[in-house]
């Protein structure tokens, strides 16, 4: 907020409480995940951060999607177990978690996803090369793996389907 101080704290934590509170009624599909990302941006609250936290398992996979996103985009270390978890799963939500560790880049997260690579599946390659680079770990050897993936189909079944992954993530 312009200025912070009194007023603008006051403001703020008011806009962030109607928003939590509208996280009980809130279903619209495409409302959600912008409720949620604009919530994450109060993530110096301890009552968002626990609403929050209460959120990642429940909506539908998009807003799920948004908000462990949102959780990268605004380094919410206190999200980092939850992210982990999902990290480590091999589910519909991995490639974003990988990212927001990445993006996170506290040693917890950089530990997680340098010992990701032997576990991760195909799928998730992508993801975890470019969270690696996000934590400053070997960028020029992730961005490297990413181009090649691009550029150079695997000769094996279902090369193709990386290329498609990388140029999507």
């Amino acid at each position: 907020f312009p200025g912070g101080g009194l007023v603008g704290g006051l403001l703020l934590a008011n806009i962030g409480l109607a928003k939590m509170q509208a996280l009980d009624s809130e279903g619209a599909e495409f409302a959600r995940p912008a409720l949620l990302r604009a919530l994450a941006a109060h993530g110096r609250d301890a009552r968002v951060r626990a609403a929050l936290l209460k959120q990642v398992g429940r909506g539908s996979e998009a807003a799920r999607r948004a908000l462990v996103e949102a959780f990268g985009d605004h380094k919410a270390a206190y999200a980092q177990p939850v992210l982990a978890g999902f990290a480590r799963a091999d589910g519909p939500l991995r490639g974003e978690a990988l990212l927001a560790l990445g993006k996170l880049g506290d040693p917890a997260s950089v530990a997680l996803l340098a010992d990701a690579r032997p576990t991760v599946s195909r799928d998730a390659l992508p993801a975890l090369a470019a969270a690696l680079c996000l934590a400053g770990r070997d960028c020029a050897g992730q961005r490297e793996f990413l181009s090649t993936s691009i550029t150079v189909p695997d000769r094996t079944a279902g090369g193709q389907d990386l290329p498609r992954l990388a140029a999507a993530g």
